[in-house]
């Protein structure tokens, strides 16, 4: 996946890619929310399950977290964007005071 940012000019240093991660989150989070307000019987999510890990039982409790957490991530990757965003209008800002002096 990195390879193919770098091919579209994204990476952390860009707001894009934060923008990209924080909507990811949320989109995972708001799944995860309506996930839990469908209620399914223990034997059922056992024979769902057993396909996928083999004998294996994995309970989603141990595997992810609270809704909350994937929302508290999207946050944070949005404050990471404003940061990036703001940097870039110094840049352009110092860039236009240059050409003016120039």
């Amino acid at each position: 996946m990195s390879a193919l940012f770098k091919g579209w000019g994204l990476g952390i240093e860009t707001a894009e890619y934060w923008h990209w991660l924080a909507r990811n989150h949320r989109s995972f989070a708001d799944l995860l929310g309506i996930s839990e307000v469908i209620i399914v019987g223990e034997n059922e999510i056992e024979q769902a399950i057993k396909p996928v890990t083999g004998d294996t039982i994995v309970y989603g409790d141990t595997v992810l977290h609270h809704p909350g957490y994937y929302y508290s991530q999207a946050a944070e990757c949005l404050r990471q964007e404003l940061a990036k965003m703001r940097s870039l209008v110094v840049i352009v800002a110092c860039a236009e005071a240059n050409v003016d002096r120039g």
